[in-house]
């Protein structure tokens, strides 16, 4: 086995675990961006032909001549469609680890909260005392009479500072209600390379979490395009010149002896061949011939 057939073996290897990654990451991608299973099937489906459009096209029509003009964009626009898709499942998946590592940070804040509330529910199921605007009231009247007791205006005094009490505890329930543990959790599990990186560029998280995840995807698609095409075209390229080798061959010999010019037109008209033959045999002449 030649160094030849050693490196077109390992590209094509290369090739498959990369066409393999990059079809697990677009069916998984595709299976969260669907509800039903019909839904999931179809999108599952195009996102397989699209990643495979994206790694064989090259390798398989970049012999192909005028089947370029319409290969090149159609590969362009498989391509965006698939780093896409790559980049939704980067982005799941980093969502889904932050929630992994976020979550008992969440759990013991929301255990906290809720021990709290249990306190001052309990706190508040003991106090007796009446609304502060009525107790209030009385009190006012009970200290403008001259003929009030005095224990009378000290129990309501008691009773005032009990139900503020009892107001600063509801008010704190409120306050507890409305408390979310999601943001501090988020901050406690912050990428320190994602911060390193923000503060560098000054971008917001967001936009360098997606740039990131786009470069992989693109990565992943060029390096799959690639390995396909190390490992196909020199395959495709001997085939090619074993099939044109006998008509190369009179086309050369009648060059050298003045009976046909290297041109396409002259070609054609030596061997009353077909236009796309004739361009591809004067390739291979002008090739072997340099």
């Amino acid at each position: 086995m030649n160094q030849g057939t050693t490196m077109r073996h390992l590209s094509i290897a290369l090739a498959l675990v990369m066409t393999a990654t990059a079809l697990a990451m677009s069916v998984a991608s595709s299976l969260t961006r669907a509800e039903t299973q019909a839904d999931k099937i179809i999108l599952a489906a195009l996102s397989v032909c699209l990643v495979l459009a994206v790694h064989l096209l090259p390798a398989l029509t970049h012999q192909a001549g005028r089947l370029l003009l319409i290969a090149a964009p159609v590969w362009l626009l498989c391509l965006v469609a698939a780093i896409f898709g790559h980049a939704v499942f980067f982005m799941s998946a980093w969502q889904a680890s932050a929630d992994a590592k976020v979550m008992p940070t969440m759990k013991a804040q929301a255990d906290a909260i809720e021990d709290k509330r249990q306190a001052i529910e309990a706190t508040l199921s003991t106090i007796r005392a009446r609304p502060t605007v009525t107790v209030a009231a009385q009190l006012a009247r009970a200290k403008a009479d001259p003929f009030a007791a005095p224990e009378l205006v000290q129990r309501l005094e008691i009773e005032l500072a009990e139900s503020q009490r009892a107001a600063r505890l509801r008010d704190d329930l409120v306050n507890l209600a409305s408390t979310t543990v999601s943001s501090a959790g988020n901050r406690a599990v912050a990428d320190p390379v994602m911060q390193a990186i923000t503060r560098a560029t000054g971008w917001p998280e967001d936009r360098v979490l997606l740039g990131f995840n786009g470069l992989l995807a693109a990565l992943v698609e060029f390096l799959g395009c690639l390995f396909w095409f190390l490992g196909i075209a020199p395959q495709r390229t001997a085939s090619t010149l074993a099939t044109y080798q006998p008509d190369l061959d009179r086309i050369r010999f009648a060059v050298e002896r003045g009976e046909c010019r290297p041109s396409i037109s002259s070609i054609r008209e030596y061997l009353r061949c077909s236009q796309a033959r004739a361009m591809e045999l004067r390739r291979l002449l002008v090739k072997q011939t340099t």
